[in-house]
Parts: C-alpha cells; sequence; structure tokens
C-alpha cells in the first residue's frame, strides 16, 4: 500500500514532459514537482526539467531529490 492510500490524501500524481524533452519525474497534486536524481553531485543539467516547469508558474513548490549530502537551495 502506498503513501497516498495509507493516509487517505486524493492528490494525484503525474509526470511532466514539454515536446523538446524537458520532464519532471513527479507532480503532486497541483502544487508540488519533484525531480529525483540517484547522483550525488548534481549538476546544473539536473535541473533543466524544473526550471523549465518553474517557468510555466503554475505550482508552488520545486524538488530536487539526490544522493547529495545536506540540503541545497538555489
Amino acid at each position: 500500500m502506498d503513501y497516498l492510500s495509507y493516509s487517505r490524501n486524493r492528490k494525484k500524481m503525474a509526470y511532466w514532459r514539454t515536446t523538446s524533452q524537458f520532464e519532471v519525474d513527479l507532480i503532486l497534486g497541483t502544487e508540488t514537482a519533484i525531480e529525483i536524481k540517484g547522483s550525488a553531485l548534481v549538476q546544473d543539467k539536473h535541473l533543466k526539467g524544473l526550471r523549465a516547469l518553474m517557468e510555466e508558474q503554475i505550482l508552488n513548490r520545486y524538488i530536487l531529490i539526490s544522493l547529495n549530502e545536506g540540503p541545497r537551495s538555489s
């Protein structure tokens, strides 16, 4: 059973992709975009999808999950 079912949270989960192939791994409800990277060294290229989606100004939060040791913000 996943968290959304267990918590009875009815937020939709989806992904986002443009025709130019920018993508974001997870859109949670109408408020949060999450990009997931299995890398300990986050590079600028990993943020292209999130940045493209940010330009649309349709969500409130943009999160990158990676194997970095500590928190970062941009």
